[in-house]
């Protein structure tokens, strides 16, 4: 991720940025690797284990060249799922920070993790627009399951 925060330094004005998570996922060993760079973590499903988030530190990209990035590292247990999502899920009005509703996400979560991972992303979207309302920004949710 330095070195793509570096190349977007270069290319970026002043005014642009973005955020990222960067997520590799080796299938033979079930370990999995993630970086945060201001961005919503990935949440982290498991079978009799509550929802957590795959925190990271990070800062936004394409902003100050002298970043780092760290990256974490955990093995998964058959039937976990990963959910990656964009911030538009959880942006929610303009005057709230998206880190407001991290709480939702958690709590919406729990009666999910059951689902396949096929009807997740539609039902926690529709969860989360539930517990408060249509987001106003586009949203991505992928999810995926060992």
């Amino acid at each position: 991720m330095q070195m793509v925060n570096k190349v977007l330094c270069g290319v970026f004005d002043d005014e642009r940025y973005i955020t990222a998570v960067s997520l590799i996922i080796n299938r033979h060993t079930n370990q999995i690797q993630w970086s945060v760079a201001g961005h919503p973590p990935p949440l982290l499903l498991r079978r009799n284990h509550p929802p957590v988030f795959l925190e990271g530190e990070g800062f936004v990209m394409g902003v100050f060249t002298d970043v780092a990035y760290a990256q974490q590292t955990m093995k998964l247990e058959k039937g976990d799922k990963i959910v990656l999502f964009s911030d538009g899920l959880l942006e929610r009005d303009e005057s709230a920070l998206w880190t407001s509703f991290m709480k939702d996400v958690l709590k919406n979560s729990v009666s999910l993790a059951k689902l396949p991972y096929k009807e997740l992303p539609l039902a926690l979207y529709d969860a989360m627009e539930q517990a408060c309302c249509t987001p106003h920004d586009d949203v991505t949710i992928l999810v995926t399951e060992v």
